[in-house]
């Protein structure tokens, strides 16, 4: 056991070694930082560097020699700590779901991690030496992502990605920008980017740090959730009947075009206002039967008539078909109701009453 706190094996390397370093002795009568070991009286190993050099006579004759011993057990410790840190920042960058680029403090790739060597097809031996803008695409266009869909590169993208460069020389870091990677097969790889230099103990810049989160996925879902969005937007904007969204107060957030139609009000009148703002019963007394429908009924479509008031105090009778809104936990977040204007069928129906 040594004093630095390891389990040393000094077997016939260490003494072909040794035997070595005294035929260097007999021919060059010094030794320069010879590496070695001394057994402490308690039995360990003390690491050593030695320093050793004959001492001649006036005639020129050796006399006698110097050595002198340096103890490194610290040095090894130090050494020691450093192998493991090092071998843990390895295992953590080489384990990473995220490609991780590492570079000099100008750039130059040093490392890319297996991540993303899967993610860019690219291998390690390749990008040694090119620089991080090397990755990025060569010029705007639309290009294949890894997953089949097309992607757009504007121009705008090299604006804002030289305004990020920027602000990772000014401040040192960049966290959660969008980007791309061009992969070795011409495909294009949207990611979130996070970006950072590497100090020495002297406050000095020796290194950049990449890493690069794919978002392909996410960018597919934000495409699909905007194509759904617009799809419906135009069912809703172009729907015959009448359709209100409110929150859970009654508060208008949505009105088609019909309901324009049906009430008389432009799309200003109508939203932020309450649904009580409008509706009526036979008395002139207004009440909110919107959001006061019974919750049983409401855990499906819950069909009743109504009377609202119309621009310039014009009486309509609807006829209303509402159901709730939820959220991704089943929470109510607000109503939806298809509106019919039955006042002329109400009419009706009261003259053959009439009769």
């Amino acid at each position: 056991e040594s004093t630095a706190g390891e389990r040393i094996r000094l077997g016939q390397d260490y003494m072909d070694y040794t035997i070595r370093m005294a035929e260097q002795l007999l021919e060059q009568k010094k030794i320069v930082n010879w590496e070695s070991y001394l057994v402490r009286k308690d039995g360990k190993a003390v690491p050593i560097e030695m320093n050793i050099t004959y001492i001649f006579d006036k005639e020129g004759d050796v006399s006698g020699c110097v050595g002198i011993l340096r103890d490194n057990t610290e040095r090894k410790i130090a050494e020691k700590e450093l192998v493991e840190t090092r071998d843990f920042l390895n295992n953590i960058i080489e384990s990473s779901l995220d490609p991780i680029i590492i570079g000099t403090n100008l750039g130059n790739i040093t490392r890319v991690n297996k991540a993303f060597e899967n993610l860019t097809g690219y291998d390690s031996q390749t990008l040694m030496g090119k620089h991080m803008a090397e990755l990025v695409p060569p010029r705007a266009g639309l290009y294949k992502s890894t997953k089949g869909t097309t992607i757009k590169v504007e121009e705008g993208f090299y604006d804002r990605a030289f305004e990020q460069m920027k602000a990772l020389i000014e401040t040192g870091h960049v966290s959660n920008e969008e980007s791309f990677l061009y992969s070795s097969n011409g495909t294009v790889i949207p990611v979130e980017q996070t970006m950072f230099y590497i100090f020495d103990k002297n406050g000095s810049r020796t290194g950049v740090v990449s890493i690069n989160r794919d978002i392909t996925e996410r960018k597919k879902a934000e495409e699909q959730l905007i194509e759904t969005r617009n799809f419906l937007g135009d069912i809703i904007r172009t729907s015959a009947d009448g359709i209100v969204v409110t929150d859970t107060v009654g508060t208008i957030t949505l009105a088609n075009e019909a309901v324009e139609r049906i009430l008389g009000y432009s799309q200003e009148e109508l939203l932020g206002k309450n649904t009580h703002d409008f509706m009526v019963v036979p008395d002139g007394d207004m009440r909110d039967d919107f959001v006061e429908t019974p919750s049983t009924a409401m855990d499906s479509v819950y069909y009743y008539e109504s009377k609202w008031k119309g621009k310039n105090d014009r009486l309509v009778d609807l006829g209303m078909s509402v159901s709730t809104l939820q959220d991704y936990s089943g929470n109510t977040t607000g109503m939806v109701s298809c509106v019919t204007d039955i006042t002329d069928r109400k009419a009706a129906e009261q003259k053959l009453f009439e009769y």
